[in-house]
């Protein structure tokens, strides 16, 4: 299995809201992940990129929810700088 590319930070920042609309209360915690997971995918197919079935599904976008998030600093394509941001 190929590792995943790490979170560009405009992904980061749709995790993010996603995150706060579930501490907020607005939406349920399964409803942003469903939601979160839908839109990565459909972001990532509408720049060209080739996903997989794993590619920001709903069992990544929880882990990153729970556990904080690998951003990357540079486009996919290059050897990246990475930031690690944790949640709490």
């Amino acid at each position: 299995m190929a590792r995943q590319a790490p979170f560009t930070q405009h992904e980061a920042v749709l995790l993010l809201d996603a995150f706060l609309q579930t501490a907020s209360g607005d939406v349920s915690r399964k409803d942003a992940i469903s939601n979160c997971s839908d839109g990565l995918r459909r972001m990532a197919k509408a720049k060209g990129i080739e996903i997989d079935d794993t590619y920001r599904n709903i069992n990544g976008i929880t882990f990153q929810m729970e556990h904080g998030i690998c951003v990357s600093r540079k486009n996919h394509n290059e050897t990246s700088d990475q930031t690690f941001y944790r949640n709490g």
